[in-house]
């Protein structure tokens, strides 16, 4: 899945078409980093549960569109809808882009090499700096965004898989993601020794933050342009990664507009169902 900061390019993106202003809520820029963060609550503690992690899996995998419906019918106050608007802007990143990742490379580590390289190219083109400080790649949280949000989480996850997550350890996700952000950052190898360290006797796997690590450098010979879609064999050419993130954004802006059209009674929920879907985060096709 990309890293970080192309989820925030495409919410951005899709925010500035929507609202005229590139104020991007703090938020909407925690949505944009979709179920990510449940993934990280047992990262550096691999005493704690899994739980969170087959959470994320279900939201991405397991009629993906019943979360989203839930996330959206169940968001009430402003944080909530703008966390909202960003989750959406991430289903709408993993669509576009994951497709191409799965297509350009083979193997776990060169894949999350690639994504790192994407936030780099695409961080270096907006702001003029190759790496992605953490307050980019992930706001910090108010208590009032953390009460809000996890509680969202929380009501989201009873509607769509009756799943009953706790509170505690949704912050203590977030929490954790944050400091992934923190250490991915690095520019002239300033986390090497925390890097390795993680790597080693923490996450107890060999290169998991490394390969995440911005500044990194493109491919040889640049981003590929020309690519087969895996899953439906389709194939492309001039379509890397600066078209798939325009393509991103145009999903997004569309299913964001749904959803705000859903909050101000204009469409049902079976309408938001009908533009948003209910497709698979990997493969961008439909939930079997």
């Amino acid at each position: 899945m990309p890293q970080p900061y192309t989820y925030q390019c495409t919410a951005k993106g899709a925010w500035e078409i929507i609202f005229k202003n590139d104020n991007v809520t703090p938020a909407c820029r925690l949505g944009a980093l979709g179920a990510q963060p449940l993934r990280c609550y047992n990262l550096f503690h691999k005493s704690r549960t899994n739980a969170l992690c087959g959470e994320a899996d279900k939201i991405e995998n397991q009629n993906s569109g019943d979360f989203l419906d839930a996330l959206i019918s169940e968001a009430q106050t402003e944080i909530e809808r703008d966390y909202a608007l960003g989750f959406l802007a991430h289903y709408a990143a993993d669509g576009a882009l994951r497709p191409y990742l799965a297509g350009v490379v083979q193997g776990d580590a060169r894949r999350t090499r690639l994504e790192a390289a994407l936030d780099t190219y695409f961080h270096a083109r907006e702001t003029g700096v190759a790496y992605v400080p953490r307050a980019d790649a992930m706001p910090d949280m108010t208590p009032e965004m953390q009460t809000e949000i996890c509680a969202l989480l929380r009501r989201a996850a009873i509607v769509a898989y009756d799943d009953e997550l706790s509170l505690e350890q949704l912050c203590d996700a977030f929490y954790e993601y944050k400091a992934l952000c923190g250490l991915s950052c690095s520019p002239n190898n300033k986390n090497a020794v925390k890097i390795f360290i993680s790597d080693a006797l923490f996450i107890k796997k060999n290169g998991y933050v490394k390969s995440r690590v911005t500044p990194s450098a493109p491919p040889k010979g640049g981003f590929a342009q020309n690519w087969q879609n895996p899953y439906t064999a389709a194939s492309f050419t001039d379509n890397g990664p600066d078209a798939l993130l325009r393509q991103a954004i145009r999903a997004a802006t569309g299913y964001m507009h749904t959803a705000r059209n859903y909050w101000c009674g204009r469409i049902t929920l079976k309408n938001v169902r009908s533009v948003v879907g209910s497709n698979v985060y990997e493969t961008g096709l439909p939930c079997e």
